[in-house]
């Protein structure tokens, strides 16, 4: 999927190199007027691969821990309480 949002991008910056409006580039490549306008912009401010390519995002922090996260596996993993049903390790 990435590789496609370059193309369209590279697509809609010829365009825009030969003065057609982000309105009307919208109407050939699935882009809208806005997401154009700002391509370009980032082009001038960042060059060709700045324009074509996004930086790298920070990921979303971890909610549990290691040791979290290893005590809840054992203790799903472990034998279930008298009279409760097996969990899902527990075949």
């Amino acid at each position: 999927m990435p590789q496609v949002r370059v193309v369209l991008r590279a697509l809609a910056l010829l365009q825009l190199a030969e003065d057609a409006s982000a309105p009307r580039i919208a109407k050939v490549i699935p882009l809208t007027p806005q997401a154009i306008r700002r391509l370009g912009h980032r082009y001038e401010k960042t060059g060709l691969d700045g324009a074509l390519y996004e930086k790298q995002r920070p990921g979303a922090s971890e909610v549990r821990d290691t040791n979290e996260k290893q005590h809840i596996i054992a203790m799903v993993c472990s034998e279930p309480p008298e009279g409760r049903a097996g969990g899902p390790c527990g075949w």
